[in-house]
C-alpha cells in the first residue's frame, strides 16, 4: 500500500481521486489504530449525543447514568474518555479526558455533522472500546478504526416516538444498530427486544446504577407525594394528577418534577396546567439540579410512577427508592425489574387514585435498602469490566 501511495506522488497523481481514495484507506488502516496490538485496552470512549453536550450538570437521565458508568470505569482503573459537543464551561478537571466538538449545524444535518466529527476524534484515541447511546454511529462504524464498539439500549430498538423526525432518525438508527460489536440493554425487557432483532452478536444486560453515596433516605414528610420524570402523557401524569384532585384529604401535597413539552403536546399541557391552578395542594416545580431532586426524594412520603408506556427501566423511580421513597407504580416493561415492594396499579385515574388511598392509610415505615450490590456505581461498572474482558478474549 506505501509503494502504490509513493508511486501516485511520483507520478504526479496526488490531485486525483484514486490517489486520495487510498491515501484515505491506508490512513483508516495504519494510523487510527485499526490493529488491536496498538490500541489501549484498558481506555474506553464515552460518546455522548448530538443535541446537548455530555455535561455533570445535564438533567438528562441517559446522560447521567452514562457519567456514573464512566464514574465506576475510571475507578476501576480504565483511562476514560468523554466525545461530546462543546458546553458553555468546559470541564477542565476530573478523572476524564475530553474531547469537545463543534456542531453548529441547522435541522436534520446536525446529528450527521457531530457523529462523523466524533468518529474522527475517535480515531486519534488510543482506545481499544466505544461507547454510544444511539445507532446512528453504527453507519459510520468502519470510521472508527476497527475499535470494538459498543451500543447501549435505553428503549426497545426503532422506539423514538412520533415526531416525523424522528420516523427518519429511527430507520437510520436501525441501519446504523446492525454493525457494532456488542450489545447492552438496560433491562431484561429490552434485551428479548434486542435479541430478536440481532441475536448474532454478544449482548447483555447491563443496569442503569444510582450513586448511592448521593441517594440515601432523609427525613419524611408525611402525605407527600412527589413524582419526577418527563411530564408527557405516556408517563401517566394526567391521571396521577386527575387522581390526586379526587382525594379529598388537605394534608396530602403532591408535587411533579421534570420537563413538560408543550411544543409537542400543548392541549395535554394546558389541561394539566389548568388543574393544578385550582387545587393549591399539587405544586409543578419545573426541571431540578441534582442537590434539590435528592431532597424532594428524601422528604416524599410516597413516589408515584403511573406510567402507560412500556417503560424500558426507570431511573426516577430507581432513585426514590434509594432515598426511602414507598413506591406507587405500574407493572409496564422493565419496572418489574427494579421496583422493590412496590404497590401496583393500572394507569388510569381510578385506580391510581384507590391506590394512592390505599398507601396513605399505611404505616409510612422506611423503604428498605435496595440492590446495593445490583445497582450502585461500583456494582455496575465491575460487571462492565467483566463484559469488556469477555468480549476481548
Amino acid at each position: 500500500m506505501q509503494v502504490l501511495l509513493t508511486y501516485c506522488e511520483q507520478s504526479q497523481c496526488s490531485h486525483s481521486l484514486v490517489f486520495s481514495l487510498l491515501r484515505h484507506y491506508f490512513y483508516i488502516l495504519t494510523d487510527n489504530g485499526f490493529y488491536e496490538m496498538d490500541q489501549d485496552r484498558r481506555s474506553i470512549i464515552f460518546v455522548g449525543g448530538h443535541r446537548k453536550p455530555l455535561t455533570r450538570v445535564s438533567t438528562d437521565a441517559v446522560d447521567k447514568v452514562t457519567l456514573n458508568l464512566a464514574d465506576g470505569m475510571s475507578a476501576l482503573g480504565y483511562k476514560v474518555h468523554i466525545v461530546s459537543l462543546r458546553p458553555e464551561t468546559p470541564s477542565v478537571s476530573g478523572p476524564f479526558l475530553y474531547s469537545y466538538i463543534d456542531a453548529s449545524f441547522p435541522g436534520w444535518l446536525k446529528p450527521f455533522i457531530f457523529y462523523i466529527r466524533a468518529c474522527m476524534q475517535i480515531r486519534k484515541i488510543n482506545a481499544r472500546y466505544v461507547h454510544f447511546n444511539v445507532g446512528l454511529p453504527g453507519i459510520l462504524s468502519w470510521m472508527t478504526g476497527g475499535r470494538i464498539t459498543i451500543r447501549c439500549f435505553h428503549n426497545r430498538p426503532g422506539e423514538y416516538g412520533s415526531n416525523p423526525f424522528f420516523n427518519v432518525y429511527s430507520f437510520l438508527n436501525s441501519l446504523g444498530d446492525r454493525n457494532f460489536s456488542v450489545y447492552l440493554s438496560v433491562s431484561q425487557y429490552v434485551k428479548e427486544s434486542v435479541d430478536q432483532q440481532y441475536n448474532r452478536k454478544p449482548s447483555f444486560i447491563l443496569y442503569n446504577s444510582v450513586d448511592t453515596k448521593k441517594y440515601v433516605p432523609g427525613k419524611k414528610k408525611k402525605g407527600r407525594i412527589f413524582y419526577s420524570g418527563r411530564v408527557v402523557p405516556e408517563k401517566g401524569v394526567e391521571e396521577l394528577i386527575l387522581a390526586f384532585s379526587k382525594i379529598r384529604n388537605h394534608k396530602l401535597k403532591l408535587r411533579i418534577a421534570g420537563p413538560y413539552m408543550l411544543y409537542t403536546h400543548s392541549k395535554f399541557s394546558n389541561d394539566i396546567f389548568s388543574i393544578i391552578s385550582k387545587d393549591r395542594r399539587i405544586e409543578y416545580l419545573g426541571v431540578l439540579d441534582e442537590k434539590r431532586l435528592i431532597r424532594e426524594y428524601q422528604e416524599a412520603d410516597i413516589f408515584c410512577y403511573p406510567v402507560k408506556w412500556e417503560e424500558c427501566f426507570g431511573v426516577s423511580l430507581l432513585e426514590a427508592q434509594f432515598c426511602g421513597a414507598r413506591i406507587l407504580t405500574t407493572r409496564r416493561g422493565g419496572i418489574p425489574e427494579i421496583a422493590y415492594g412496590a404497590e401496583y396499579v393500572e394507569p388510569s385515574t381510578e385506580s391510581i387514585q384507590e391506590g394512592i388511598s390505599r398507601m396513605i392509610g399505611m404505616p409510612s415505615n422506611k423503604q428498605r435498602r435496595i440492590g446495593q450490590d445490583k445497582f450502585s456505581i461500583a456494582a455496575v461498572a465491575a460487571k462492565y469490566d467483566k463484559i469488556l474482558q469477555s468480549v476481548r478474549n
